[in-house]
């Protein structure tokens, strides 16, 4: 954060933090589904692959038609020409102006995250003003006397006196909202619209005239309900439910651009609901059409059915308008019902909102889950692993693991676009049951231990078994002994330890042309007797069968019809595969030296598919650059995982009687959609902090225990139900 700071007598040296959220829909349609997808696919990839990708599959032409189409915005706030005039909203730079220092793999990252680095001369600039009003546009020029900012959505310079400015902050967020790639609709469509930058980047105005579509692209139709909607009969149903359903919908959705009546949203240029100007219109039917159609830097919401778009504009306008900005505020009666495009549906039912399915848990999460439904496989102390790239936490992904603590085994890898189904008692609030995962399992390791008992290389339990005749609780600790997990950005490192030897394991996923490979990095420790792992159990009528690779090994079913490739790469020397049963194990021979190795699992086709997929697999998977164990250590050394900050107020009662009670308020709005519920507290020895837990796995630190205002921050996530805090 930069804070502007003036020789002018009214700038104060204050920073004020925003936090940005990629914003997932409500009640998603499949459109809405498509578009995370095609995010998610495009964050897993390096910037400089899908670059690459571009320039030797894009198509300029079609890149321009994506570039000019309205839901995009991109001519909004780019040129391409040469004018002197700048694009309308006039908040980013000229794009076919030359740029040396902007490589094509940094013009595939400003899309996917625009604000990682932002063009100098555009950063966003807030004014709070004396009476409390905040004006929010690019900077044009400050002095002493005053401070000049070009409005985003007209592109008019507003110039605000210095004896009428309180403060004045720089954001680190760029005006322009992550997740926008996801509104383009496909790979190749991204991998058009790139080549279309690169090739205006190098030809400059000249090419882009020439790239110009003849016929200007218009908007993607709206769903042909929408042509009959029966807005007044919405209207007019409108009441106390409605209101909480928009709450909830505002919260979800609309509080991370749009703000709070207290704090304004992490989108700088977005509309304050409690103090602004609507400049589409402000009565009900004319909202309606923003959120439909989109206006200026907002894109529409196709996530939303008619019914809970009226239902978040009823909540804006009785708990935003009607009380805090009443002249933004439309009266609504017969003859305005009456005035309204008559209509005969309601369109689609709303979809449940579900604040369990909502929430970004983080990339991992330690829970208790199920794995099939043959009471066989379950993950007492889960700890489940997102592997691919992007937003939103674990529940986002596609491609995923869980290890289980206590045995120290992968119990299951699946994938899917859904988790869990949420069952749980502090998830959906269902008793007396297991969550289960959701999706396609890969492969899976049923109950019992991980790797063998390094005392006699058996896996045979030592655990006393319950009543149920299944086995709780940890291993004994010279057998297996879990020490702790190192998590940074979308990273995670397990370590335990195998009979006192160090293992640190890195789960990660790889790409083999269209097919996904998950792969367990492990650096293990020099050891003095043979230590086995188990990889994976045998399904019902699959046979395993000998590879024509030492490095590798693969089960098929029967008819060959299908068939689950394990290989290992890196430092194999003294490695060596097993079928046991129903198992498929790897022995790590005794060994003097500390080693580094990948498993890898990839499903295929058939047999033949299986044949051809180990030899891309043992010699075309470059060997990692960074151990697991390196990994860790170099995590352990990074920086905070989540520097936005969230503020809310403190309450304090009368002091008159023996006790003062001060009221602290907990963010219910924040960009996670963390349900907030408060386990646990701590007081730091400083008077002013104290760390709090919530059920839903994480920790919070607050500061300014002894202010108007305190400031939460995140600093961990994923734990299991923490209870409390020391």
């Amino acid at each position: 954060m930069l804070c502007l700071a003036s020789k002018g007598k009214r700038f104060v040296n204050r920073i004020t933090i925003f936090g940005m959220l990629l914003l997932f829909g409500i009640g998603s349609t499949a459109r809405a589904q498509d578009d995370r997808a095609v995010l998610q696919g495009l964050m897993f990839e390096s910037p400089e692959k899908l670059a690459a990708a571009a320039v030797s599959g894009g198509d300029a032409a079609r890149g321009a038609v994506v570039f000019f189409t309205p839901t995009m915005s991109c001519a909004n706030c780019h040129s391409v020409n040469d004018s002197a005039e700048r694009s309308q909203a006039n908040v980013g730079p000229n794009l076919a102006s030359p740029n040396q220092d902007l490589s094509n793999a940094g013009i595939v990252d400003a899309i996917l995250h625009p604000s990682k680095s932002i063009a100098k001369g555009f950063e966003t600039v807030q004014v709070l003003t004396v009476d409390g009003k905040v004006l929010t546009g690019v900077l044009v020029d400050q002095s002493d006397e005053s401070v000049q900012l070009r409005d985003p959505s007209t592109g008019k310079t507003v110039e605000v006196s210095a004896d009428d400015i309180e403060d004045v902050a720089t954001s680190e967020l760029s005006v322009m909202p992550e997740g926008v790639a996801g509104q383009i609709g496909s790979r190749q469509a991204f991998l058009d619209l790139v080549r279309y930058l690169i090739e205006i980047r190098e030809g400059g105005p000249a090419r882009a005239s020439e790239l110009q579509p003849k016929v200007m692209p218009t908007a993607e139709p709206l769903p042909e309900y929408e042509s009959h909607i029966d807005h007044a009969g919405i209207l007019a149903s409108l009441d106390r439910q409605a209101m909480k359903r928009g709450e909830a919908i505002y919260n979800r959705t609309c509080v991370n651009c749009h703000g709070t009546v207290d704090a304004p949203g992490s989108l700088p240029t977005s509309l304050r609901f409690a103090s602004g100007k609507f400049k589409n219109g402000f009565d009900p039917h004319s909202m309606y059409q923003t959120i439909t159609k989109g206006f200026g830097l907002m894109l529409p919401q196709r996530n939303l059915v008619p019914q809970q778009k009226y239902d978040v504009i009823h909540y804006i306008r009785h708990a935003y308008l009607k009380e805090h900005n009443p002249t933004q505020f439309a009266r609504v009666d017969e003859d305005y019902l009456a005035s309204l495009p008559k209509g005969d549906t309601r369109g689609p039912e709303p979809s449940l909102i579900e604040a369990w399915r909502e929430m970004d848990y983080g990339p991992n999460l330690m829970a208790t889950v199920e794995i099939g439904d043959d009471a066989k496989n379950f993950a007492y102390k889960g700890h489940a692993i997102r592997l691919d790239q992007g937003r939103g936490g674990i529940t986002r992904g596609e491609h995923r693991v869980v290890y289980e603590h206590d045995t120290m085994r992968v119990a299951a890898a699946w994938l899917g676009d859904e988790f869990i189904d949420y069952n749980g008692i502090n998830f959906n609030g269902v008793h007396r049951r297991h969550p289960r995962i959701v999706g396609d399992v890969v492969f899976e390791n049923a109950n019992g231990p991980g790797w063998a008992n390094p005392d006699n290389d058996s896996f045979d339990e030592v655990r006393e078994p319950g009543r149920d005749g299944r086995f709780y609780g940890p291993l004994p600790s010279d057998w297996i002994d879990y020490q702790g997990t190192y998590v940074n950005g979308m990273e995670t490192i397990l370590h335990y330890r195998v009979g006192g030897m160090d293992v640190h394991e890195r789960p990660t996923l790889e790409q083999l042309g269209e097919k996904a490979i998950f792969q367990r990095s492990l650096s293990v420790d020099a050891n003095e007797h043979r230590l086995t792992m188990r990889v994976a159990d045998r399904e019902e009528g699959e046979v395993f069968l000998d590879a024509d690779h030492p490095k590798a090994v693969w089960s098929s079913s029967e008819d060959g019809s299908e068939a689950l490739v394990f290989a290992v790469t890196g430092d194999v020397s003294q490695l060596e595969w097993q079928f046991a049963g129903d198992q498929i194990r790897l022995t790590l021979m005794p060994n003097a030296n500390a080693r580094d190795f990948t498993v890898h699992a990839v499903r295929c086709e058939s047999k033949a598919d299986a044949e051809q997929t180990i030899g891309e697999l043992v010699e075309g998977i470059d060997p990692a650059a960074r151990s697991a164990k390196e990994w860790a250590a170099s995590m352990s050394e990074n920086a905070k995982r989540w520097p936005e900050i969230v503020t809310t107020k403190i309450t304090t009662a009368d002091d008159g009687g023996p006790f003062a009670v001060d009221t602290i308020q907990y963010p219910v709005n924040n960009p996670w959609f963390c349900r907030m519920r408060l386990t646990g507290v701590d007081f730091l020895d400083d008077g002013e902090s104290a760390v709090l837990s919530d059920w839903d796995g994480n920790v919070w630190k607050v500061t300014g225990l002894h202010q108007p205002e305190v400031t939460w921050q995140r600093i961990a996530s994923g734990l299991f139900q923490p209870l409390r805090i020391k």
